[in-house]
């Protein structure tokens, strides 16, 4: 930690997602002479307000009806409308957290327990889950 430069820093902030989390730690480092006296980003703040209602289920429509939007992407838009879930959380999903109860699709998300889809006219098809091919 004694020969961390400024560069580090920078290199760290521009390659991360949450460059800030360690900053904590980093105050700490820099103040108990660990490492030398460097400059942080501040936080970036999210100013925007939430969204309405109205305007999520605006989008909600358009995301289920629209063909010209990705299948992928209209389905992660969906699960962040729907059940706020992160964006670093969707992309380490899989087939195998897609479950079929009762005729029912079902979603697990970590170790939660599974969400029952919010539409009851979202039904699995018998074949579910799919085979890997051969």
């Amino acid at each position: 930690m004694a020969v961390t430069t400024q560069h580090n820093i920078d290199t760290w902030h521009v390659e991360r997602r949450d460059p800030t989390r360690p900053h904590a730690f980093l105050h700490w480092a820099m103040a108990s002479g660990h490492m030398p006296r460097l400059y942080l980003l501040a936080k970036r703040r999210n100013d925007r307000p939430p969204l309405s209602q109205d305007r999520r289920l605006t989008l909600l429509r358009r995301l289920l009806t629209d063909p010209t939007i990705a299948l992928r992407t209209r389905i992660a838009a969906c699960l962040v409308l729907l059940y706020a879930q992160p964006v670093s959380r969707l992309v380490r999903l899989t087939v195998h957290d897609i479950l079929q109860r009762d005729g029912q699709a079902a979603l697990r998300l970590g170790a939660t327990r599974p969400l029952r889809s919010p539409s009851r006219s979202l039904r699995c098809s018998s074949s579910w889950p799919p085979t890997a091919p051969t």
